[in-house]
């Protein structure tokens, strides 16, 4: 059990990273229709 919730912990710190990388590497029209949008 243990090592199954380490396991879920660590995908979630991956998908966190990854998410940020997707948000620092976003072209800039797409952030820019983003930030147009409000969101």
């Amino acid at each position: 059990m243990k090592n199954s919730v380490k396991e879920v912990g660590s995908i979630c710190v991956l998908l966190i990273r990854a998410k940020k990388r997707a948000k620092e590497n976003q072209p800039k029209l797409f952030g820019s229709s983003i930030n147009y949008a409000g969101l």
